[in-house]
């Protein structure tokens, strides 16, 4: 069996591929990396934004469905159940990201607001924020474009004949 030989340009061509690897990899891996990086921001960014709006809802209800445990909500002084009731049901839609509670905090809060026209009526704003610091800062590039928490706020109007 005789042995071929290569062309002589094919020689010249050896470790080509590895070059051209080496050189178009980090620019795909930063993609990558970057897609995986901002998604998750846009998901917790996505959770609480679905979080305050079903514990404002949640709010409009009388009586508390989720029992009277205590919470890590804070809240302003009301004697009505619906705040406790719109922090519960927020602090569960949040479920996945309550493993660590300081990062997490949620308040409600009630007040006298306008609509625009001369009555007035009962506003319920429930807020949520999370503070992925910890382990976004250790994440190059998305640590120095994201320097504070992650925040969402919903307000519901409650009509006095609700109250």
């Amino acid at each position: 069996m005789k042995h071929q030989r290569r062309p002589c340009r094919w020689r010249h061509q050896r470790g080509a591929t590895a070059v051209e690897f080496a050189i178009v990899f980090p620019l795909f891996f930063m993609i990558f990396y970057a897609i995986v990086s901002f998604g998750m921001i846009f998901v917790i960014q996505q959770s609480l934004t679905f979080a305050v709006s079903e514990g404002a809802r949640a709010g409009l209800n009388y009586a508390s469905s989720l029992g009277s445990d205590q919470s890590p909500c804070t809240s302003v002084p009301n004697p009505l159940m619906r705040t406790q009731n719109a922090c519960n049901t927020t602090l569960n839609a949040l479920g996945w990201l309550n493993s660590n509670s300081q990062l997490l905090s949620v308040t409600v809060k009630t007040k006298t607001c306008t609509d625009g026209s001369s009555s007035s009526t009962n506003c319920l704003t429930v807020t949520a924020s999370y503070s992925p610091l910890q382990w976004l800062t250790m994440m190059p590039l998305a640590g120095q474009i994201l320097n504070g928490p992650l925040t969402s706020s919903a307000v519901v109007q409650i009509p006095q004949s609700m109250l």
